[in-house]
């Protein structure tokens, strides 16, 4: 068994990697909201983005992702567990805090003695979450569908609504000559 590296009562420094939002313009519309599809036989149409649309909501123009900044900061050894974590072998995951405060579990790797250890840890870290973020925004946001099949399913969409609107704008006209004066 593996002897832990840091005791109970240790000063110890933890790199943490903060996030905040930022907003930019979607890298598929170009901030227009829209898609110009061209068919097959030269027929454009005029789509809502998928990748800045939120939700019901329609687009934005704008997507949302993270970027961050690394912090240390000194916590105190208050415990420690030998436990076998995700993929790895046994590791000690300590837990941290200050006097009289609430703890988290943090694993042995990501604690150091020095606070620019701790930084450059948090800093190599917040650099992966960044290369995530970029892949993710530049993804749709079902990427299972194809952009011919949203295509489809909007042309369907038009030809249901132009269905619909006839058969209302007719059921009015009856309304009107029924209508008692």
């Amino acid at each position: 068994m593996n002897k832990p590296k840091y005791q109970i009562g240790d000063v110890v420094w933890c790199g943490e990697w903060k996030s905040y939002e930022k907003w930019e313009k979607c890298p598929n519309c170009g901030g227009t909201r829209t898609l110009r599809v061209t068919l097959f036989d030269d027929t454009e149409y005029i789509i809502p983005c998928e990748s800045c649309k939120s939700g019901w909501e329609g687009p934005y123009g704008v997507v949302k992702h993270y970027a961050y900044h690394a912090t240390a900061q000194e916590l105190v050894v208050q415990g420690m567990e030998l436990g076998c974590f995700s993929d790895e072998k046994d590791i000690w995951q300590y837990k941290l805090g200050l006097e009289g405060s609430c703890y988290r579990q943090v694993p042995e790797h990501e604690l150091f003695l020095e606070e620019q250890a701790a930084l450059n840890f948090a800093i190599a870290k917040g650099r992966q979450l960044e290369i995530d973020e970029a892949a993710r925004v530049l993804m749709k946001e079902k990427p299972e569908k194809s952009w011919a099949w949203h295509v489809t399913y909007h042309r369907q969409e038009i030809k249901r609504a132009k269905h619909n609107l006839d058969y209302h704008e007719r059921q009015l006209g009856i309304a009107k000559t029924k209508a008692k004066k």
